[in-house]
C-alpha cells in the first residue's frame, strides 16, 4: 500500500519540475545570460506598473500579475508553470500557467514583458515558450496551449511560432495550441 503524498511534497516536485525546466532554458539560452526563477510578490508588483505603461494598447495585459500571483500560489496552483526572466538583474519578463488536471496539456494564460530598455526585447517569447515547452514535456503533456491571446497581431506571432489558432463558433481564437512530439 502507497502512503498518501502529503501537500509539501507535491508542491516540492512540482517546485523541482519547474527548477529544472528553467536550469534546461538558461543552457539554452546562455549567451543572453538570462536568468529563470518562480514569480515573486515584487515581481508581480513591477509587472503591473509596466501593464499601464504601453503605447500601443494592444499590448495592454487583459488581466493583473497580482491577482494572479495570489490564484498561482495557492494550494491549487501547485502544478503550475511560473517563469520571471531577468537579465543582468532587471526583470524582463513574466509567464503563468497550469496544466489541466490530466497533465496532458499546459495551458499559458499569460505572458508579458517590460516595455522599457528591455535587453530581451524580441526574444521573450521565444525563452518563456521554450522553457513552458520544457516544463510541459517534463509533466508528459502531449500539447502546448496559449489561452485567450489578446489579439489578431499576437495570435499571428503565434502563428509563425508554430502555433495553431483554434476558434469558437463565433470565429474567435480561443486557444493556440502546439503538438508536443515524443
Amino acid at each position: 500500500m502507497r502512503s498518501k503524498i502529503t501537500l509539501g511534497e507535491t508542491k516540492k516536485r512540482y517546485e523541482d519540475l519547474r527548477r529544472i525546466a528553467h536550469d534546461f532554458t538558461e543552457k539554452e539560452f546562455k549567451a543572453y545570460s538570462v536568468k529563470l526563477k518562480e514569480i515573486s510578490h515584487k515581481d508581480v508588483v513591477e509587472a503591473d506598473i509596466w501593464s499601464g505603461s504601453w503605447n500601443d494598447p494592444d499590448k495592454i495585459p487583459t488581466w493583473e500579475w497580482k491577482r494572479m500571483y495570489e490564484d498561482y500560489r495557492s494550494n491549487n496552483g501547485a502544478k503550475r508553470f511560473d517563469t520571471a526572466l531577468i537579465m543582468n538583474g532587471q526583470l524582463c519578463a513574466l509567464c503563468y500557467g497550469i496544466p489541466t488536471k490530466s497533465k496532458l496539456t499546459l495551458k499559458i494564460h499569460a505572458i508579458s514583458r517590460n516595455p522599457y530598455n528591455n535587453p530581451l526585447k524580441g526574444k521573450v517569447l521565444e525563452i518563456t515558450l521554450f522553457a513552458a515547452n520544457a516544463y510541459a514535456r517534463l509533466l508528459g503533456a502531449d500539447e502546448l496551449w496559449i489561452c485567450n491571446p489578446m489579439n489578431s497581431k499576437l495570435i499571428e506571432v503565434y502563428e509563425r511560432a508554430g502555433y495553431e489558432a483554434n476558434k469558437n463558433k463565433l470565429n474567435v481564437t480561443t486557444h493556440l495550441s502546439l503538438r508536443l512530439t515524443k
